[in-house]
Formats: C-alpha cells, sequence, structure tokens
C-alpha cells in the first residue's frame, strides 16, 4: 500500500481530505458517512496484515450504515473471506446486543416502526433531498426526484457487478488493492 508510508511521514495530508467540500457538508449537517472510508480504510488495512477477524470486527461498525454491509457482504462471500465475515459476524451480535441493553429490547420494534414511519413520511422536520450528499440528493438535483429508488437499484446492481468481477479476479495483492477502490 504505497499511501500509507507517504501518510505516516506526512500525516497532515489525511487530515486534507477532511477539507473535500462533500465531506464538510456531510459534516455539517451531522451525517456519519464521512467516517465511513475510515473504518472500510482500516478493515481493508486489517486484511492486508492478515488479520482478518480484526478485520472484520472493525467493519462490523459499517452496520450503522446497513445497506452498505448489504453490498459488502455478498462481495466478501464470493471472495471466500470467511473469516472476515466471522468477526464482522461477531461483531455485529455485538452491536446489536449492545443496542438491545442500551435502549431495551421493548424497544427495538419501536425503532423498526420509526424508520418505516420516516420513509413513509419523506423525513421528519421537512427533510430536503436536495441538500443530501448522496444519489438521492444528485438526482434530485437535476430533476429526477421521481425515479430516485430505480435509479439507485440501477446504481446498487452495477457497484455489485463490479464488485463481483473484481473479487473473481484479485488473487494478487495489487488486484486486491484495486478490488478494494471498487468496493
Amino acid at each position: 500500500m504505497p499511501c500509507v508510508p507517504l501518510l505516516a511521514r506526512k500525516p497532515y495530508l489525511g487530515l486534507l481530505a477532511f477539507c473535500f467540500p462533500p465531506m464538510l457538508i456531510a459534516f455539517v449537517l451531522g451525517q456519519d458517512a464521512p467516517l465511513l472510508p475510515v473504518v472500510i480504510g482500516t478493515s481493508y488495512l486489517l486484511m492486508c496484515r492478515k488479520k482478518d477477524v480484526a478485520a472484520g470486527l472493525v467493519l462490523s461498525i459499517v452496520a450503522i450504515k446497513f445497506q452498505y454491509l448489504a453490498i459488502l457482504l455478498p462481495l466478501l462471500l464470493f471472495s471466500r473471506k470467511f473469516r472476515l465475515l466471522a468477526g464482522c459476524a461477531l461483531g455485529c451480535i455485538c452491536l446489536a446486543a449492545l443496542s438491545a441493553l442500551v435502549i431495551g429490547p421493548s424497544q427495538i420494534p419501536t425503532y423498526f416502526r420509526f424508520v418505516h414511519d420516516f420513509e413513509i413520511h419523506s423525513g421528519y422536520g421537512s427533510a430536503n433531498p436536495t441538500l443530501m450528499v448522496n444519489l438521492r440528493g444528485f438526482l434530485t438535483g437535476i430533476g429526477h426526484s421521481a425515479y430516485w429508488q430505480i435509479f439507485t437499484l440501477l446504481v446498487a446492481l452495477l457497484i455489485l457487478v463490479l464488485g463481483l468481477a473484481s473479487s473473481r479476479f484479485a488473487r494478487t495483492p495489487r488486484k486486491q488493492g484495486l478490488a478494494f477502490a471498487l468496493y
């Protein structure tokens, strides 16, 4: 991984990523998505160091945005990264148990009702899709908001197909880096 020694010598270069305008907007809007590349990158670094279970445990933090796990887990399964998947499953179970302990088991169905109602009412407090730093915000901005669910499904399928194709051929460390970039 050629970038790691560079960042070790000049750590301020890594902080420049937080000056990227979409990253700043996401932080200002209270989004946690900018933290996900850090988590996924850490998991990848651990995977490169042959610490697959630890990489899976770190990757389980991505469960805060579970739609990313829906794409990553099939790709890891297809890549036969079973130890990493076991670590991820263990981490997800621990996070679910901790969540149930914090809110109480009786509140778990309430959470799922809240998520369901949130989507039906297009968010509480009139969430403005044009302010979203994601595919939905982009589609709303260019005037295709009526079809955002179809476009999202197509983009997810495209990412899944690219990921499956790259994981199928990623056997050398250099190709693994390319596969990681596609994920």
